[in-house]
C-alpha cells in the first residue's frame, strides 16, 4: 500500500526553489535530495521525489538554474535550445 503524500514547490532564502515531498502524517526516516535532469525539475523528477516520499522518506529536488530562471521548465520538445542560455550564467 501507498502511504499519502504532501508535495510542493517551497523557494528557500536567498537560494534556489526546491520540489519537496515528505509522507503524511510521520516524520521522515530520512531525507534525500534529488538530482535534477539536464531539463530542470520537471514532472518527472516531481514523480521521482514522491515516490521515496509515500515509502516514509523525505526528497528535495532542488532547481539549479534558479539564478538564471525560476522554475525554467524547460520542455523536451525545444530544450536543446534554451539550455545554453541557461547555463550561460553558472560558475564552473
Amino acid at each position: 500500500m501507498v502511504d499519502p503524500v504532501s508535495a510542493r514547490w517551497t523557494r528557500l532564502p536567498e537560494g534556489p526553489d526546491v520540489y519537496a515531498a515528505v509522507p503524511d502524517g510521520q516524520k521522515p526516516r530520512a531525507t534525500m535530495v534529488v538530482g535534477m535532469e539536464l531539463f530542470g525539475v520537471t514532472p518527472w523528477v516531481e514523480r521521482v521525489c514522491e515516490r521515496p516520499a509515500a515509502a516514509g522518506f523525505a526528497a528535495i529536488a532542488p532547481d539549479f538554474y534558479w539564478r538564471s530562471a525560476r522554475r525554467a521548465g524547460l520542455g523536451y520538445d525545444d530544450a536543446w535550445k534554451r539550455v545554453p542560455g541557461a547555463l550561460e550564467g553558472l560558475a564552473p
